[in-house]
């Protein structure tokens, strides 16, 4: 419950974001997909060759804008201010 309780905390547009957008899910639910019927690879590195090969057709695939960014920006610099700034240009 502790880790549940914070994202409650967060404005409604950061929550949507979150939930309509769960990034992390989406790219291991796409890496199971490539693996899972391949039975057994050859070496370490033909794993990796493929893992890297889904992640970059993935990558094309995201280019669509998060809804509401010019909402949810704002909102991140209030509430993370330099931990988020320093890595974006505002």
């Amino acid at each position: 419950m502790q880790y549940l309780e914070p994202l409650f905390e967060l404005p409604q547009e950061i929550r949507k974001c979150i939930y309509t957008s769960n990034a992390v899910e989406s790219v291991n639910s796409a890496l199971r997909k490539v693996t899972r019927g391949k039975g057994a690879f050859p070496s370490e590195s033909s794993v990796f060759k493929v893992m890297y090969l889904r992640i970059k057709e993935l990558s094309e695939k995201w280019r669509k804008p998060i809804s509401n960014w010019k909402i949810i920006q704002p909102q991140l610099i209030e509430i993370f201010d330099k931990r988020y700034t320093k890595y974006i240009e505002v």
